[in-house]
């Protein structure tokens, strides 16, 4: 009976499929985007309908969180933010799956949803891939692909770190010493998005650390000397 389940969970997974479909994205005035993580909760009619949310949450956003186990959606979800070749910024959205013939993973793919919503300057990710609520899982994926053109600034909140590929915000914060700061500022360059490091705040910190280390240096010297 193992192998028999075995082989065909198996067979579900045989073959994959992928489909790709563009969002054009409305460019600001001062090319500067502020990507942020939705943590918004969308229930389904069964569900609205079980917690009564018309009459229990009349006029409230109900939100959700990564470690949340309420839900059951795959959270497949990567963001890569490369240079644009045009000044129209836009999204790219990748959807895969996996199936038992390449027809149904394409289906399986097809049968997936992404929430992505721009107000004005912000541009607010979901933080999970959502199937179908009847829907087994076939290794469903969404590899988003941000294009911005070139000098754009892109602020990212930190709470995107773990969805991002090559881009660090901690890394950013940190060499800025901003370790209070929840967000990180970005320029798109020649060679990608790179970091935006204030010089003027790391050399500033960077001598207040040195004059101390100096006072510390004399202190010690004049105490050796009383001695």
């Amino acid at each position: 009976m193992l192998i028999y389940y075995a082989t065909r969970i198996t067979a579900e997974f045989r073959e994959s499929a992928s489909f790709l479909q563009t969002i054009s994205i409305k460019p600001t005035k001062n090319n500067t985007y502020y990507l942020k993580l939705n943590d918004i909760k969308y229930f389904t009619h069964d569900d609205s309908i079980k917690l009564n949310i018309k009459d229990h949450f009349r006029n409230m956003i109900v939100t959700d969180g990564e470690s949340n186990s309420f839900h059951d959606e795959p959270r497949s979800v990567s963001i890569n933010i490369i240079r644009s070749d045009v000044n129209q910024p836009e999204l790219e959205e990748s959807f895969s799956a996996k199936g038992r013939s390449y027809e149904a993973a394409l289906f399986n793919a097809r049968n997936t949803s992404y929430v992505f919503a721009q107000q004005d300057s912000v541009l607010k990710f979901d933080y999970t891939l959502r199937k179908r609520q009847d829907a087994f899982w076939h290794d469903e994926e969404v590899e988003l692909t941000l294009k911005v053109p070139l000098n754009a600034k892109v602020v990212i909140d930190q709470r995107l770190d773990n969805y991002l590929r090559d881009i660090n915000v901690y890394n950013c914060k940190e060499i800025n010493k901003q370790d209070k700061a929840t967000s990180s500022v970005f320029v798109m360059t020649d060679n990608g998005l790179q970091c935006k490091v204030d010089t003027l705040v790391t050399v500033k910190k960077d001598s207040i650390i040195k004059k101390d280390s100096v006072k510390i240096i004399k202190q010690t010297d004049s105490t050796k000397s009383r001695k």
